[in-house]
């Protein structure tokens, strides 16, 4: 029925329909996705650490900078941190954040999609709605992405729609700014803001270099304070991670392809045969709706008058930004939809341009959005109620976890593979990680690893300490096998997804 409607729609070109019913959907859509709960997962624990600490030091306490926070910009945490005018609970107030900027972001990006298109349409509107499908998990989780995606949108929509209006410097700059102290990678808006004001716009070359300066001169002082207090630039070391380069540069094209394809839902329930069956078809479909466009496009202008267009800059930029720093910097965390969700931004404005100016199946078109969104409404109906990462059913109904919590003593202290979810589930708890038995960045082993665990186990069987490991989880630390190796005791108690051991007596 619904997309009868667009259909119908089509035909009437009416844009305020389309912006309604955008809206609409994408309201409902995201209501649905965060119906138990924003989703939180391990960076996200930290940006509300984050946050709680900024609005205690504006309530009068003066606790020190945890050295850890500097890992991570500030703009997200100081923006979360209002809930505290608010006298609310954090989390539900992200959650009424992540909203009111996603309804934002998709009018944003409409209005820049029309932009694209040289008018309204259909077009435009599937574009904006596939923002939200292929990105529904990212707007659903308490991460910095939402926000930035704000910065983005604004800086497109500036380029596209105000260069006449506003001056280019000027009216960037400190979006510029806002976005690298969103996420590191923001300090990649520069490039393309110099090329075009200096090269389109007329500039001078000094004069934007000081509107450079100005604009990373916070994210450079919040730099050299976590260097000074850490030693290290943004909580991470220097040095040379082939590792993580080449993760990145084999396995982030077949990571954008999956994320193109509307199976999640059935590997989410684990039907992995079905769903690797039907990717032949759908990989095929997906690269005649979305990658043909992009290969005529470029046949047709060539590379070299192509490359110079804010969407391709930007997304070609960002691309090397986050390749090269797998190389140069400690980074373990693989390809995934997160890292290269900025993309999505500008490879999709790219596709509204290019489905405008080459002729394109509108069934093939229709089809390929009733199985993008199809898949999204079955991640809706599984996710949304089970919640997405730690504040999900597999969590909140873990029984090591409601062990831990009904029978060990608050005053016990926890060693864990998995820390942040004590936050959400016994916050007044004391968590310490489990050591690490090799370096997750460069895989060198960890020599000392074996005396932590006895000095761990001492702790254990004195009752001055347990340990809680999860299965499955962060599989460079200790885990369970090497505390029954090592220390040689035996579990307290054992689940299907984790394993405790505790003495109960006190110390």
């Amino acid at each position: 029925m619904f997309f009868l409607l667009v259909v119908l729609f089509d035909f009437v070109k009416r844009e305020k329909i389309f912006v309604v019913l955008l809206g609409i959907i994408t309201s409902v859509l995201y209501y649905f996705s965060t119906l138990h709960s924003i989703g939180i997962d391990g960076d996200s624990v930290t940006y509300l650490k984050m946050a709680e600490w900024i609005a205690g030091y504006f309530k009068g306490q003066r606790i020190a900078y945890t050295p850890y926070f500097y890992h991570f910009p500030p703009l997200y945490p100081l923006l979360l941190s209002i809930y505290a005018i608010f006298h609310v609970n954090i989390i539900p107030f992200a959650r009424i954040l992540h909203g009111i900027l996603l309804v934002l972001n998709v009018f944003l990006f409409y209005r820049i999609a029309g932009r694209e298109y040289k008018g309204s349409g259909s077009v435009p509107f599937y574009a904006s709605l596939l923002f939200v499908l292929l990105l529904l998990k990212i707007h659903s989780l308490a991460l910095t992405e939402e926000l930035f995606f704000t910065f983005e949108l604004l800086f497109f929509y500036m380029v596209y729609e105000e260069a006449g209006k506003v001056k280019i410097p000027v009216g960037v700059f400190p979006l510029v700014m806002f976005a690298s102290l969103t996420r590191y990678p923001g300090v990649i808006f520069i490039l393309p803001v110099f090329f075009y004001a200096v090269s389109e716009y007329r500039f001078r070359a000094v004069k934007v270099l000081v509107y450079a300066f100005l604009a990373l001169l916070p994210l450079a002082l919040y730099i050299f304070l976590g260097m000074h207090s850490t030693l290290h630039i943004a909580h991470r070391s220097p040095g040379f991670y082939y590792r993580g380069f080449c993760s990145f540069f084999f396995l982030f094209p077949a990571q954008l392809i999956y994320s193109l394809l509307p199976i999640k839902t059935l590997v989410i329930r684990g039907y992995y045969i079905l769903a690797f069956v039907l990717a032949i078809p759908l990989s095929i479909l997906a690269v005649d709706v979305i990658y043909l466009p992009f290969y005529r496009y470029l046949k047709v202008r060539g590379f070299k008058k192509t490359v110079k267009d804010p969407p391709l800059l930007f997304a070609g930029l960002y691309y090397l930004f986050i390749l090269f720093s797998r190389l140069f910097f400690d980074a373990f965390v693989p390809p995934s939809l997160r890292i290269f969700s900025p993309l999505v931004i500008p490879l999709l404005l790219l596709w509204v341009r290019m489905v405008r100016e080459f002729p394109y199946s509108r069934v093939k078109l229709w089809g390929y959005m009733i199985l993008v969104f199809a898949d999204a409404a079955g991640m809706l109906m599984i996710k949304g109620i089970r919640g997405w990462g730690y504040s999900g059913e597999k969590w909140y109904k873990s029984p090591t976890l409601m062990f831990v919590r009904d029978s060990i003593p608050s005053r016990v202290p926890v060693f864990t593979n998995v820390p942040d979810v004590f936050y959400l589930y016994a916050p007044s708890r004391r968590v310490y990680l489990l050591p690490f038995k090799y370096n997750p960045w460069n895989l060198s082993p960890v020599g000392s690893y074996r005396d932590s665990v006895l000095s761990i186990v001492r702790l254990v069987k004195q009752g001055s300490a347990s340990v809680v490991y999860f299965k499955g989880f962060w599989k460079h630390s200790v885990n369970d096998g090497d505390i029954e190796e090592i220390g040689g005791i035996k579990p307290y108690r054992e689940f299907h997804d984790g394993v405790i051991f505790f003495n109960n007596k006190s110390p």
